[in-house]
């Protein structure tokens, strides 16, 4: 039950963050960028909330609290209050989890690696263009959060 709350989120999250799926989670099957616009904080905030939702409803049906339920629980209710704070719009810094070096790292994993041939090397140079493809919008997320962020501190 808890499992399958954790498996969906982790899957609808890979949707809304290929960047952290791919470095992260190690997740190959992802072509495009994670949006880093209002927008695409403002999703994964939303999925916190819908998941946070649902496991509460089967939290309620448990005899005891499990330590599944209680990790995702307390992961989504800080996702929730960092996103309310406006502190996921400032996740803008330069270190290895920053979006920045998430969208490098991210198009460079996608490069297939030493001896990969035939079907995987096309598949994997693929991957790279469609990655590479998605960087102006990915950078334009970054950008209009920036700007947007900037404005909160005047």
């Amino acid at each position: 039950m808890i499992e399958d709350v954790a498996d969906r989120l982790l899957s609808e999250l890979s949707g809304l963050d290929p960047c952290t799926a791919v470095v992260e989670a190690g997740e190959q099957d992802v072509d495009g960028l994670t949006d880093y616009g209002p927008e695409g904080h403002q999703a994964r905030a939303d999925l916190a909330a819908r998941a946070l939702a649902e496991l509460k409803v089967l939290g309620a049906a448990l005899p005891a609290v499990t330590p599944l339920y209680a990790h995702l629980a307390e992961r989504l209710h800080t996702r929730i209050a960092l996103h309310d704070a406006g502190e996921d719009l400032r996740e803008l810094h330069a270190a290895a989890t920053g979006p920045l070096s998430l969208i490098r790292q991210t198009v460079a994993a996608a490069v297939p690696g030493h001896g990969v041939e035939g079907a995987a090397f096309e598949e994997g140079w693929a991957r790279v263009g469609a990655r590479v493809a998605a960087i102006p919008a990915a950078l334009d997320g970054v950008q209009t959060t920036m700007m947007l962020t900037s404005r909160s501190f005047r």
